[in-house]
């Protein structure tokens, strides 16, 4: 019943955000979103880039940005979420660095286990990592920026132990490993279609929540 009702007012929604009304409301809505200016800055930019550099709007280019952005695009989706609620996490990037790091030492050691296992560890280290930093600021009542300020370079400190410090290469790693990765649909790689995939589902999510 409940997921019923979740599709159904989803459904609802996205009605009304195509009849003239919906539409009248939303663009009231955007234009006095205080990021508008920044978008409007971000589509003049690209109007210049388009103009001094003509091959800047093709295909090629479009993916290759969108390939090379597809991990950012997962780490603004979470950090949105925390900045939403008021806090800060300063430590999403070492928080990746170490999940990364211990994975992939984890592959060049076992690499006949399936890639699903690993995207599974990786995922849980991560976790983990989050569930550190929650018991510093919800717990111990440290504050985000100071809780996130210290773990950030303990798991860069980790992350570099794990590897010694040696430079992490692809290669070493197996072919079905790398194809989570690198695997392309209509020129674009799994990486980005899954970063597309997690922003569609945390845009429902906010949708659907206050």
């Amino acid at each position: 019943m409940e997921k019923t009702n979740f599709f159904h007012k989803l459904g609802e929604k996205i009605k009304y955000a195509f009849t003239k009304e919906g539409a009248k409301k939303n663009g009231k809505r955007i234009i006095s979103y205080k990021g508008f200016g920044l978008i409007v800055t971000i589509g003049i930019l690209l109007g210049l880039y388009g103009f001094f550099a003509p091959n800047f709007f093709n295909w090629v280019s479009f993916t290759d940005i969108l390939n090379n952005n597809g991990v950012y695009a997962v780490l603004a989706v979470g950090i949105m979420l925390v900045l939403l609620t008021g806090g800060i996490d300063i430590s999403i990037a070492s928080t990746l660095a170490v999940s990364a790091c211990a994975t992939s030492e984890l592959v060049k050691l076992l690499p006949n286990v399936h890639p699903i296992l690993w995207v599974l560890i990786a995922l849980i280290i991560g976790g983990a990592c989050g569930f550190i930093n929650g018991i510093l600021i919800g717990k111990l009542k440290i504050a985000p920026m100071i809780a996130t300020l210290g773990t950030m370079f303990a798991y860069r400190g980790l992350a570099y132990v794990i590897t010694g410090g040696d430079w992490i290469d692809s290669e070493s790693f197996t072919e079905a490993f790398r194809k989570i990765s690198n695997s392309l649909f209509l020129g674009v790689s799994s990486l980005t279609w899954i970063a597309i995939l997690i922003i569609i589902l945390a845009a429902i999510f906010l949708m659907l929540t206050k």
